[in-house]
């Protein structure tokens, strides 16, 4: 998944009132420091409907969604795509896992 991969998603979450909220920097389980982007998400049960609303705009991202991985951050769960590119640079100082703007 992409920085914008992880943006379109939060989009389309927010356009059918699910949270969700972009990580530009996650490193997840076995990935030794390997830092990519991620979305946020309150329940995976959410992610088919978020995934179908986005593909509307990029058709092409079903397929970029291939090997998600998530991994369970108490009350959230955090998906994304353990061999992905790193191409996520930050945003700013407080990225890390900070909402898009509403």
């Amino acid at each position: 998944m992409t920085a914008a991969d992880a943006d379109l998603l939060c989009e389309a979450a927010a356009e059918i009132d699910r949270p969700c909220a972009t990580y530009r920097r996650y490193s997840g389980r076995m990935m030794f420091g390997k830092e990519v982007a991620a979305v946020v998400l309150g329940d995976l049960s959410d992610l088919p409907a978020i995934a179908a609303r986005a593909a509307r705009v990029d058709p092409g991202l079903p397929d970029r969604l291939r090997g998600l991985k998530t991994d369970n951050l108490g009350l959230q769960l955090v998906a994304y795509i353990p061999t992905a590119p790193a191409d996520a640079p930050a945003r700013g100082a407080a990225d890390d896992c900070a909402p898009e703007a509403a």
